[in-house]
């Protein structure tokens, strides 16, 4: 999605709607490496905008070719699927996203930090008065578990240190983990940051 903030913070540009990778053609491979280890490789070429505009508020015709590889590892007897990403970003001022539908009904997800596992809400607060309203993001070291009473869901990260959890009809959150933001700008006085 556009990303017209800086260094710090992530704003999304005032023409809303993220490019998503829904019907994106690409190469599937499956490697049986042992009787303990499958990875699953998928390869693709994603065309997204190549920046933002002078205006700071739409985005260019101009696409840029992105090249995405991403490898799923499972081990036998273990729980984790490892998930590996790698992206040739060719773009500007954006904000890559992977979403995880969980499936788990939940009203909070868990994050880590210094010293202490935090609570926090699936809906966004609402502080109209902020000069810069909140995005819905919490901050996250490296790992940020869910939980029903029965099932549970652990997302181990490493990159940007960042997760949040947006609900479906069913109250199953889905969370989002950003491994990439492709900003220009250092600093920024001022910046809208609308509602997501």
């Amino acid at each position: 999605e556009a990303d017209v903030g800086d260094e710090d913070d992530f704003a999304p540009g005032a023409v809303p709607g993220p490019v998503t990778n829904d019907g994106l053609a690409g190469w599937v491979r499956l490697l049986v490496e042992s009787p303990w280890l499958a990875r699953l490789e998928l390869s693709a070429v994603w065309a997204i905008p190549e920046s933002i505009m002078p205006d700071r508020a739409t985005r260019s015709t101009t696409l840029a070719d992105c090249v995405i590889r991403l490898r799923l590892t499972l081990r036998h007897g273990s729980s984790v699927v490892e998930v590996d990403l790698t992206i040739e970003n060719r773009a500007r001022d954006h904000r890559l996203r992977t979403a995880f539908p969980t499936g788990i009904v939940s009203d909070t997800v868990l994050s880590d930090g210094h010293f202490v596992l935090s609570q926090r809400p699936l809906s966004r607060p609402e502080r109209p008065d902020w000069v810069q309203p909140p995005t819905g993001t919490w901050p996250q070291q490296d790992f940020s578990p869910i939980q029903d009473g029965t099932r549970r869901l652990v997302l181990l990260n490493r990159g940007l240190p960042e997760i949040q959890a947006t609900p479906d009809a069913a109250g199953a959150p889905t969370l989002c983990l950003p491994p990439l933001r492709a900003g220009v700008w250092l600093s920024l006085a001022r910046f809208p940051t609308p509602a997501p």
